[in-house]
């Protein structure tokens, strides 16, 4: 049984993908309902959505909340949008494509990720337009971070784990697609890169999977080649925590649903999870496929005990401060990528 704060942000969820049949919750927990939106990162769509919809009566003074808050993430989404704007008019007809921070659906970011094809080029040109382009404690990257925009990442691979490889890096220039993010025309890879690296990033990154993303999954499934990305993961030895991660989905759409997925016709699995969101992946999957990975990348499990610790502000923060605050910055960058 998940939350009744959980199943109305879902409940509002039909215009991303469709409308989920479960039944509509009789109280709600404001602070709870906004919390649950924080964490999944979603707060902009939960705030939106609520204001809009006429099946719920808000007190005064939860209205007012409500609508502070969705005109907060609205600034938030305009400074992604100008950003979006920088980058197009100094990049012109320098190739670019952006990574992982966008949706089906208005989405608000802290960040920027591009992949480029020549990161020497693309120093150049921002510096020339006046912009600082430095060089990440990553290699191959680079990053800007300047006032009024948002943090901008620049890859010539893709922003997946880091130094383990979860795809060809041909696949990130094959098929890109073109699509309006944030009012902006701009090149995205195409469908089957997204797929690998939202399942990457939830076995040996992130190590959770977030409202909006399973959403966005749920919505371009059908459109994938599922055959080539099944061989990718098989190529790069991640198989295994590839089909845990769509067996969860899967699990998820049918108590969502109550129908089966797009995706089990390709992977048919479906695990028994307890539907909460965000929903992190067990430490028995993510130590298997670390160790998959090769038996160095079990140092990642700093990072993931992090993410478990989230629901604990203040133990998360002292984990944050006395743990992760001692390594080294490049071994940091290990760690999370």
């Amino acid at each position: 049984m998940s939350l009744p704060e959980l199943d109305l942000i879902l409940i509002l969820t039909g215009d991303i993908y469709k409308e989920p049949k479960i039944p509509f919750p009789e109280k709600i927990n404001w602070d709870n309902y906004i919390e649950v939106a924080s964490q999944n990162k979603f707060l902009y769509h939960a705030t939106a959505k609520l204001l809009e919809d006429r099946r719920l009566t808000l007190d005064p003074g939860v209205y007012q909340h409500i609508l502070e808050l969705k005109k907060l993430e609205q600034e938030k989404l305009s400074m992604f949008q100008g950003t979006l704007e920088v980058v197009d008019s100094i990049m012109g007809d320098e190739p670019f494509l952006l990574s992982k921070t966008y949706r089906v659906f208005p989405y608000v970011t802290h960040d920027v990720d591009l992949i480029v094809t020549d990161l020497g080029r693309v120093k150049e040109l921002f510096e020339k337009n006046g912009y600082k382009a430095l060089p990440s404690s990553y290699p191959r990257s680079l990053e800007t971070r300047e006032k009024g925009l948002l943090d901008i990442e620049f890859w010539e691979r893709t922003t997946t784990a880091g130094p383990m490889v979860f795809m060809d890096d041909s696949l990130l220039w094959e098929r890109s697609r073109e699509m309006v993010v944030g009012g902006v025309k701009t090149q995205i890879p195409c469908v089957e890169v997204d797929i690998l690296t939202f399942l990457a990033d939830m076995g040996f990154r992130l190590y959770e999977i977030l409202i909006g993303d399973m959403l966005h999954l749920f919505r371009v499934a059908a459109e994938a080649d599922w055959e080539l990305m099944l061989e990718q993961a098989k190529k790069h030895r991640w198989l295994e925590q590839f089909h845990n991660g769509v067996a969860v989905l899967n699990g998820f759409h049918r108590q969502l649903y109550q129908e089966a997925s797009p995706m089990e016709r390709y992977c048919p699995a479906v695990a028994q999870a307890k539907l909460a969101l965000p929903y992190i992946t067990p430490f028995p999957q993510v130590t298997k496929a670390l160790v998959r990975k090769g038996w160095f990348n079990l140092v990642k499990l700093v990072a993931y005990y992090s993410v478990r610790l989230k629901k604990y502000p203040r133990l998360h923060k002292f984990y944050i401060k006395v743990v992760m605050g001692y390594p080294e910055t490049l071994f940091l960058k290990y760690i999370y990528h």
